[in-house]
């Protein structure tokens, strides 16, 4: 992709950005958004759990935790750990400041555009 390119690319995405967009619930991947918060909520007690709008607006849900390490031991930990990621488009872990870590997990399809 030459500069050309991708000037035009990076247009193309602040049009859809700045368009108005209607989205509904898919009750389904709703369910399992619903589902992998709990888990998360029973695996990381003591970490801050929010979940966030994607920011490229194509419907998806971004369920973030935040903590000091990622650490599941035993059997049932590891099932729910397991069932947490599974559902999940994309995880990724990376450090946030100095001592804290950001584990995001991404549900694509939580939501439906509707076309306008």
């Amino acid at each position: 992709m030459n500069d050309e390119q991708f000037m035009e690319l990076m247009g193309d995405l602040k049009n859809y950005l700045e368009a108005e967009k209607v989205f509904i619930q898919n009750p389904i991947r709703y369910a399992e958004v619903r589902r992998a918060t709990e888990i998360a909520k029973e695996l990381f007690k003591e970490y801050d759990i929010s979940i966030k709008d994607d920011p490229l607006q194509m419907g998806a849900l971004i369920l973030c935790i935040e903590g000091y390490d990622v650490m599941v031991r035993g059997e049932r930990e590891i099932k729910l750990f397991t069932e947490l990621i599974s559902k999940a488009n994309n995880f990724e872990i990376y450090p946030v400041g100095d001592e804290k870590i950001k584990f995001s997990i991404l549900f694509a399809d939580a939501f439906t555009r509707i076309k306008t």
